[in-house]
């Protein structure tokens, strides 16, 4: 569940701009979790795959900051 609100958070962080969430609007359209031993983010097709741990605890999940970085990066 944490990986859950860390992804809203990050997204959330992008579309408090009026451009950031308009790109998000027009390039994803869902979010998947994958159980993965590192925790990594990629984009495949209009999908943002979200790789997380959850053995790992907190450590397994990337950051709502990192994800809110991955996308203002890659959108």
């Amino acid at each position: 569940a944490d990986a859950v609100v860390r992804a809203a958070s990050g997204m959330g962080l992008v579309a408090e701009d009026p451009t950031g969430a308009r790109v998000i609007a027009a390039r994803i359209r869902g979010v998947e979790f994958e159980r993965s031993a590192d925790p990594t983010l990629a984009m495949h097709k209009r999908v943002l795959v979200i790789r997380y741990n959850p053995s790992a605890d907190v450590a397994g999940r990337p950051s709502s900051a990192l994800i809110a970085k991955f996308l203002e990066d890659s959108l």
